[in-house]
């Protein structure tokens, strides 16, 4: 008997030698250096309103650069190295907001892997085995 493990979306951002998942949960997300947005990015190469993440159905996710509202980033968002405005995301695609400063892999990890959040050795390998290079550091929060 195949036991299914049920997964969900999850950005893995990675900038500055730090990687950090992301869970993306029903609602829009705000990536930017702002500090109000949900992903913040600390780095000189990023907008405050750098980029949104906003579902569409129950597996769909939008990616948008700038404020979503018409105004862009001022060093784009690229989704697999092509500039984009607005992108259909897939797994696996890799998302570099602010050329390059940071990098995102768009993936589904399990819901194990989203819970386990004092149990990061068994998530770095399971991810550094995705993506294929060392993690450094990790730090998982609802």
């Amino acid at each position: 008997m195949v036991t299914q493990v049920r997964t969900q979306p999850a950005l893995v951002v990675e900038y500055e030698g730090h990687r950090r998942a992301y869970p993306l949960r029903m609602g829009t997300l705000t990536v930017g250096r702002a500090s109000d947005v949900d992903i913040c990015i600390l780095h000189g190469q990023i907008s405050r309103r750098q980029a949104l993440i906003q579902p569409q159905g129950e597996d769909q996710f939008w990616l948008w650069d700038g404020d979503g509202e018409g105004k862009p980033s001022r060093n784009g968002t690229y989704v697999n190295w092509e500039p984009v405005q607005r992108q259909l995301l897939q797994p696996g695609d890799v998302i570099c907001f602010g050329s390059p400063a940071a990098v995102a892999h768009f993936c589904w990890l399990s819901e194990t892997e989203l819970k386990q959040q004092d149990k990061l050795g068994s998530i770095k390998q399971q991810i550094a085995a995705r993506l294929t290079d060392d993690v450094e550091t990790w730090s998982l929060e609802d």
